[in-house]
């Protein structure tokens, strides 16, 4: 049994250990159970130790509120209550568009959604802040130009808009613009942000067959690749797009037979020579187009999100 601390003296959890025999500090769940960053306690001072094996004085957790750190992920419309001021991370992911209908060739995958990715955007304790989520845009079933249900709905947090993706083109005929381009030539038109310093915006347009990506265009066949953000060591791909149909020669980018693969994130697949076209499986991923040789129709999207980190 260790000596006991003098009145009034910290106790760390080092005394906790030797006295309850736990093997060494390093080891232990008493040692490592607190030691979170210091944004996930209000108020943030005193500085709570951080390295493991560290003397922890226990008295530096008085009167302390654990937050909520995140990152937490919003799928349907809602609002958020903030219990902070300061500035907090967000990211706004618009929906994944569907791909568009391949008759008598190849059709263009759908175009990942518009993301949105603030760095500081402030809030103010207690005030309510709206949002809304992008729905996925459905895969052409009929041949025709790109409808308005092929491209992805746009998603919102209070002031930040991330559009939805463009609806892959069918054949022949260019993509619809987005957030990121529909395959087949669709535009990116993300809007701009009240705070550009602090909030970025990702989105490609799309020259070839495969739907635009958040972080890159489309190549070719190949769906453009999803930006990964990563927020307190949890990396996620947002925005993929999907592939192109594959059928012999491809409009505005070429192409084989074989169909366009999704982009990195999620996009989905598109069909050809036999291989059936596939969804966006990713926050804000397009689905991938059809071909004759595979699924007539395009892919489905996949509908987008919100993710906020504070405090």
């Amino acid at each position: 049994m260790p000596p006991t601390p003098a009145a009034g003296s910290a106790i760390g959890f080092t005394d906790v250990n030797s006295t309850f025999g736990f093997p060494t500090v390093s080891a232990t769940p008493m040692d490592n159970l607190f030691r979170f960053p210091t944004y996930a306690y209000s108020p943030t001072t005193p500085t709570i130790p951080t390295t493991i094996g560290s003397i922890f004085p226990m008295d530096v957790l008085h009167d302390r509120t654990s937050l909520i750190w995140g990152p937490i992920t919003f799928t349907t419309p809602g609002s958020w209550t903030s219990n902070v001021t300061g500035n907090i991370r967000v990211v706004v992911c618009g929906g994944g568009a569907g791909g568009g209908y391949g008759a008598p060739t190849t059709a263009g995958g759908g175009a990942g959604g518009g993301v949105v990715y603030c760095t500081a955007f402030p809030v103010v304790s207690g005030t309510v802040y709206p949002y809304t989520i992008g729905t996925s845009g459905t895969g052409a079933t009929v041949p025709g130009g790109a409808s308005a249900t092929q491209s992805g709905g746009p998603s919102i947090f209070s002031t930040i808009t991330a559009r939805g993706g463009g609806g892959g083109g069918p054949t022949g005929v260019a993509g619809s613009p987005g957030g990121s381009g529909g395959g087949q030539g669709g535009a990116a038109t993300q809007p701009t942000q009240p705070n550009p310093v602090n909030c970025i915006n990702y989105g490609n347009a799309a020259p070839g067959n495969g739907g635009g990506g958040a972080l890159t265009a489309s190549a070719g066949q190949t769906g453009g690749s999803g930006v990964q953000i990563s927020l307190n060591n949890y990396a996620v791909y947002y925005g993929a797009g999907g592939g192109g149909g594959g059928y012999g020669p491809a409009f505005r980018g070429g192409g084989t037979g074989v169909p366009g693969a999704g982009g990195t994130g999620g996009g989905g697949r598109g069909s050809g020579g036999g291989v059936a076209r596939t969804g966006g499986s990713g926050y804000g991923a397009g689905g991938g187009g059809g071909s004759p040789r595979g699924n007539v129709t395009g892919g489905n999207g996949y509908p987008g999100c919100v993710v906020l980190v504070y405090p």
